[in-house]
């Protein structure tokens, strides 16, 4: 919400005019009405915003500083998302060649106007006009074929979808004014999880599948949301309780809002890990048909279970029902199947039944279901190792359009003799037997050799877009950086000596030199340690998340609307090489 929206709506709620508030805050009325209608705001220290929460607190009852946090909570996250559509702009403006100048000449800006803006000195009263403006300029001035393929690169949209004016504006201000909060928090959870850490959190060494007689009908029938809850969680226990090995699948377009209630999300993945623990092979039909920011809290909670390899992800390809909603849960021995009214799960009937015929009936629906589905995404562990590779190199072979985020400079462009250095110096700290540093070199060869046919099938591309933090010596010591190993499923963190890390980037300088089409840019925040992100478009556009350690995995996404919200994150970039 903007600032001049809360602030209109506190005046509305409370029945007050802005004079009445400037008579309280001690504000001139000229002041508030230029920040009530948006041609104005306070910077977020400013002293007037406490004297306006201390008028509206006298005229409404209200606590002034649960008013005053709402309007820095406002006026701080307006400020960072300006920041980073600035940013953007900026980036438009050098890499298409556009001269600022022309753009306030467009507008009616004052000749220096835009520069304040994206030097940070100056905020635009109406950031969304502002952007507008510069999307409408975009749009106007680059309709050239090389000036589309330009721009197509840096918002990650395909050239086909830029062909008109209005085609080129819109993309150009969804772009910009994407909000990458709820991606950023989904990848950062990636990042930073850790398999093994995960297991002894929730004492999954501890948890016991049931072995004792499950004395329950042959069939149940649950009425409403809550028995519907206990539906689901007698599925997974009569299905771990059972001999069958056959795959569960499962499929709900139950609310965000039903899965918050009481205790059920934790006795639910409690569960679903139990069927993993048993070996069990888990197809997941999930209900995409949602908004971005639940739809990725939704895909957060299952990245543990995503982590054992055991779950297969799907969606139906522009499926949404408004009238009923629907679940069918199916394994070798139990199904449970049911519908509502949409939004009246509480009068909705559910079916649990252990009969072998109408289980045979219903897992075939389940698998049908699964073949009419599109892959969510593709997850590959060590054991899949050579079915990553062939996929990775039947997606790379006909893709263009390159683009990785990485943590540190790219394996590929390390040379032989650097890695062999710093995986001695690996193992020399941890006094590691010649046979286990044989081993690792062993892994770790095999690890930069993927990496090499990696780039080589990359650079056949017109342009390759790397970016990576070059860390000061300060931001090494106190965060060092590892091998890259991902690609491998070495699952080993190596470390770099600072001189060993200074090395590989000339190694990186120089590669690059010899190969033009190869764009290094610099960061100017470190983003994520343990995972790297490669995208491309091969007809339809792909994102390739890597994570080096714990475990050692791959996702290979090719939802549009996840590919087109991973693939919008920018990094604020000091350099272009």
């Amino acid at each position: 919400m903007e600032f001049y929206q809360l602030l209109d709506n506190y005046i509305k709620e409370i029945g007050c005019s802005a004079k009445d508030l400037a008579a309280e805050s001690h504000v001139s009325a000229s002041v508030i009405s230029r920040y009530r209608s948006g041609e104005r705001a306070p910077s977020a220290d400013s002293r007037i915003l406490k004297k306006l929460a201390q008028g509206l607190s006298k005229l409404s009852g209200q606590n002034d500083t649960l008013i005053y946090s709402q309007m820095i909570t406002c006026l701080t996250s307006r400020a960072s998302f300006a920041k980073q559509a600035f940013y953007k702009i900026d980036r438009l403006v050098s890499e298409l060649y556009i001269k600022q100048a022309d753009i306030a000449r467009t507008f009616n800006y004052d000749a220096s106007f835009i520069s304040r803006v994206l030097s940070g000195q100056r905020f635009p009263s109406n950031v969304e006009g502002f952007l507008e403006d510069i999307a409408r300029y975009v749009s106007q001035n680059c309709d050239t074929a090389e000036h589309i393929e330009i721009l197509s690169s840096i918002i990650f949209v395909s050239p086909s979808e830029l062909n008109t004016e209005d085609e080129r504006f819109q993309a150009v201000l969804n772009w910009m004014i994407y909000d990458e909060t709820p991606t950023i928090n989904f990848l950062n959870t990636l990042d930073s999880f850790d398999y093994n850490d995960f297991l002894t959190a929730v004492h999954f060494s501890d948890i016991k599948i049931p072995n004792e007689p499950l004395s329950f009908p042959a069939t149940h029938l649950y009425i409403g949301k809550n028995e519907m809850k206990q539906g689901e969680l007698d599925f997974m226990k009569i299905a771990a309780l059972s001999r069958s090995t056959d795959d569960v699948y499962l499929y709900s377009d139950m609310t965000m809002q039903d899965m918050l209630d009481s205790d059920f999300p934790r006795l639910y993945m409690t569960g679903l890990a139990i069927l993993v623990k048993k070996g069990l092979h888990l197809r997941v039909i999930h209900n995409l048909d949602r908004p971005l920011d639940e739809m990725m809290v939704g895909l957060e909670t299952w990245i543990p279970l995503y982590m054992t390899g055991q779950i297969s992800p799907y969606y139906f390809d522009g499926y949404s029902d408004k009238y009923f909603s629907h679940l069918l849960y199916s394994s070798g021995s139990v199904s449970l199947y049911g519908s509502s009214l949409y939004g009246q799960r509480e009068r909705g009937h559910y079916y649990l039944t252990k009969n072998a015929d109408e289980v045979a009936y219903l897992n075939e629906r389940a698998k049908h279901m699964v073949e009419m589905a599109s892959p969510l995404m593709q997850i590959f562990r060590s054991s899949e190792r050579e079915a990553f590779y062939i996929q990775l190199e039947d997606t790379l072979s006909s893709s263009t359009n390159f683009r990785s985020i990485l943590s540190s400079p790219p394996l590929s462009t390390l040379s032989n003799e650097t890695m062999e250095k710093i995986v001695r110096n690996y193992a020399k700290m941890r006094n590691l037997s010649k046979e286990r540093l044989a081993e690792i070199l062993k892994q770790v060869r095999r690890s930069l050799k993927q990496e090499k046919t990696l780039l080589q099938n990359q650079v056949k591309s017109k342009d390759l877009h790397i970016s990576f933090h070059i860390l000061s010596k300060e931001e090494f010591e106190e965060s060092p950086v590892y091998l890259p190993l991902g690609i491998g499923f070495t699952d080993i963190n190596i470390p770099y000596t600072y001189e060993t890390y200074l090395q590989h980037i000339q190694e990186d300088k120089e590669f690059v030199k010899k190969h033009p089409n190869i764009i290094i840019e610099e960061r100017e925040t470190p983003g994520f340690k343990n995972i790297q992100i490669r995208m491309g478009n091969n007809g339809k556009p792909w994102v390739l998340i890597s994570k080096s350690l714990s475990p050692s995995i791959h996702f290979m996404i090719k939802h549009p609307l996840l590919v087109k919200a991973i693939s919008k994150i920018e990094f604020p970039i000091t350099d272009v090489k």
